[in-house]
């Protein structure tokens, strides 16, 4: 627990100079993942209009402005959606780049401040490792998890909140299965960890 608020205290002390960018993709995240809710609900509706546009053709009624109607909704939908992913993708990356170069040049500075003793005491490959390795696995985490995960989490919600409107059981069963993910996630990054550390001293040398 205590390594995990000083991971958090970190990241927040990097992260604060952009936490209007941030909030912006929070903001982003959330609109799309509405968007990806609302969408399929749509086509539904679109197959529905199909079906009746067919039927009321066979009885000779050639109208299909409601189905059309529908079909450009979705397509907005999607189009909106695709738009904000993109936007909080670009945010998130900016944010990511401008905090790791933070950290690299507070990285240097720090090794400026360091005895001799230490550098004596550590191989080169250990100390580019810091500035190489390890920076770049943060970026990458950053890059590719931190809208990942805002996104699946409030997707997550929402998808519960539309089960449970439409069918309470379905979302019941659904939720019982949050505990096994949870169990496999934490088994997997747990597995993740361990190899980081493995290797670690192979980058150094």
């Amino acid at each position: 627990m205590q390594d995990f608020k000083t991971a958090v205290k970190f990241f927040y002390h990097y992260l604060k100079p952009y936490k209007l960018f941030f909030f912006l993709s929070v903001i982003l995240v959330i609109f799309a993942t509405a968007m990806q809710v609302i969408a399929p609900l749509y086509m539904g509706k679109a197959i529905s209009e199909l079906a009746n546009y067919a039927i009321e053709l066979n009885k000779g009624v050639n109208d299909k402005s409601k189905f059309v109607h529908v079909v450009t909704l979705l397509g907005i939908f999607f189009f909106l959606s695709t738009c904000a992913t993109f936007s909080y993708n670009w945010l998130l990356n900016r944010v990511t780049g401008y905090a790791t170069n933070k950290m690299r040049i507070s990285l240097f500075a720090k090794l400026q401040t360091l005895p001799i003793r230490f550098f004596d005491t550590h191989s080169d490959g250990d100390i580019l490792s810091r500035f190489t390795s390890d920076i770049d696995n943060i970026t990458n985490a950053m890059n590719e998890a931190m809208g990942s995960i805002m996104a699946n989490i409030i997707l997550f919600f929402a998808i519960i909140f539309m089960m449970f409107k439409e069918s309470v059981p379905m979302a019941l069963v659904t939720m019982s299965t949050v505990p096994i993910s949870l169990l496999l996630i934490t088994y997997f990054i747990k597995k993740h960890v361990t190899m980081l550390i493995y290797n670690k001293p192979k980058l150094a040398n």
